[in-house]
């Protein structure tokens, strides 16, 4: 995999950053770290705060880019780039008003979603657009008009 990172790096740069954060997300999971990883790796890799929201265990968390919690903000701005399970039941958004060059926001948020609801054991219901895989389970769907919800 190394080898293909550093020849694809050469020919296409932003497939290289694609398929390295592909690879951070799926060795996180193979490893078992738990969703706190998940979260700090997305913040970490993104340069902005991170919100996860969980509503099956009435669960918000806050992650900022240097990989330290903080107490989630009460209301998150509607333009924020997130994704969502196809349940609604897990979300994650980036704290940040306009998408990076290149698409990759886009990525970490559905790399980083697939692999929190991976270690925390959550099911997957799938929306009427997704990609199935045939294990039952589906990539989460890009939603761009829904807040991160307030718990509680």
């Amino acid at each position: 995999m190394r080898e293909l990172t550093i020849r694809l790096s050469a020919l296409a740069p932003e497939a290289a950053n694609a398929l390295q954060i592909v690879v951070y997300f799926d060795r996180l999971v193979e490893h078992r770290a738990g969703c706190r990883s998940v979260l700090r790796g997305a913040a970490i890799l993104s340069g902005c705060p991170v919100g996860f929201v969980d509503r099956s265990r009435g669960d918000r968390r806050r992650v900022l880019p240097e990989g330290t919690y903080t107490t989630p903000d009460s209301t998150l701005a509607d333009g924020w780039p997130r994704v969502v399970a196809g349940d609604g039941l897990l979300e994650m958004c980036l704290e940040r008003d306009e998408s990076v060059e290149g698409g990759l926001d886009t990525l970490v948020l559905e790399r980083a979603l697939l692999a929190a609801a991976t270690v925390l054991g959550a099911p997957w219901t799938p929306p009427n657009s997704a990609e199935q895989d045939g294990s039952g389970r589906c990539w989460p769907t890009i939603r761009t008009t829904r807040p991160c919800a307030d718990l509680g």
